[in-house]
């Protein structure tokens, strides 16, 4: 659980010890610069985290309901539901739809800063974004251009989006047009031609959820009832994380310590491995293959590394 965001989380995703991750994944909690190291559990070995408050604990800034909300995220399996706020800035920003995949994400600016430095394929998954204010407008529409340009965002299911702070002392800025932060999140995202949910009450603001990263989710922009209110919502499944860390102690057994992604070869030994896939034996005959991430599947006669 970190202690805190900031900058420097960049400097220490190249020395994480990935083969110990997975002989023994265990939960990143944390948010803001943190979704550095969300993303590379992610992108080197598959690895669910979650998107919480910081161990620097105080009422004022989480309070109880955050940590009921943690609580249930790290003990629990019922799914996590998070529902949209009517007032934050970017609830303004919508387009119908429904869309399931895995959801990734985090702070705008750590996407951006890692897009060709480490930035995962984000094809098949609902992205999530939350941003506090920095030096105004034009920080999220670069970073967001960026994302667009390099392809980094082609292949979304969905965008879910936390809050936004600090823009609306944007206001009153006779330079900017008239606009505000949720017609820059309008402009560029509502191309992308796939249904965007806002104001999801995540990120820089008081009493955060917590939300699984790098599981399941749905996200439904349509009214439903539920619990007596009209509500839109982002639906986590929390039954996939638990998949998804026997899966990196079972390939990490299997397959010993990690190469380079780019390496890939016979596995020594005569013996086929035998991996532990949703609580499934699966022999693997013939020839085998290593490689570096988690997430194996059998195609053919051949193992490969899911992802990769």
């Amino acid at each position: 659980m970190a202690t805190r965001g900031g900058k420097g989380a960049y400097r220490i995703v190249d020395d994480l010890d990935i083969d110990a991750l997975r002989r023994d994944p265990k939960p990143l909690v944390g948010f803001s610069d943190i979704t550095h190291l969300h993303l590379a559990l992610w992108a080197r070995c598959g690895l669910a985290s979650l998107h919480g408050p910081f161990a620097n604990w105080s009422d004022e800034w989480s309070g109880p309901a955050s940590a009921e909300a943690l609580r249930r995220a790290l003990m629990a399996t019922d799914p996590v539901i998070i529902h949209r706020d009517t007032s934050a800035a970017s609830a303004a920003v919508t387009v119908e739809g429904t869309a399931t995949g895995v959801l990734v994400g985090g702070n705008l600016d750590a996407i951006r800063t890692e897009a060709g430095a480490g930035l995962p394929s984000l094809e098949g998954t609902i992205l999530f974004l939350e941003h506090q204010r920095g030096t105004g407008l034009g920080e999220v529409d670069r970073a967001l251009t960026q994302l667009t340009r390099t392809g980094a965002l082609e292949g979304l299911c969905g965008v879910a989006l936390g809050q936004f702070l600090g823009f609306d002392q944007d206001a009153d800025d006779p330079t900017l047009g008239g606009w505000g932060i949720a017609d820059v999140l309008r402009d560029r995202l509502t191309r992308l031609g796939v249904p965007v949910l806002g104001g999801l009450p995540a990120g820089h603001g008081l009493h955060p959820p917590t939300i699984p990263l790098g599981t399941q989710a749905t996200i439904d922009t349509a009214e439903r009832n539920l619990d007596g209110s009209a509500s839109r919502r982002l639906t986590v499944d929390r039954l996939t994380q638990r998949r998804q860390e026997r899966r990196c102690r079972a390939a990490a057994a299997a397959v010993g310590p990690a190469r380079s992604p780019l390496e890939w070869g016979p596995s020594p030994g005569t013996e086929p491995p035998i991996l532990l896939l949703d609580d499934t034996r699966v022999s693997v005959l013939g020839d085998t293959w290593w490689g570096s991430g988690c997430g194996f599947v059998v195609r053919g006669r051949r193992l490969r590394c899911g992802g990769q």
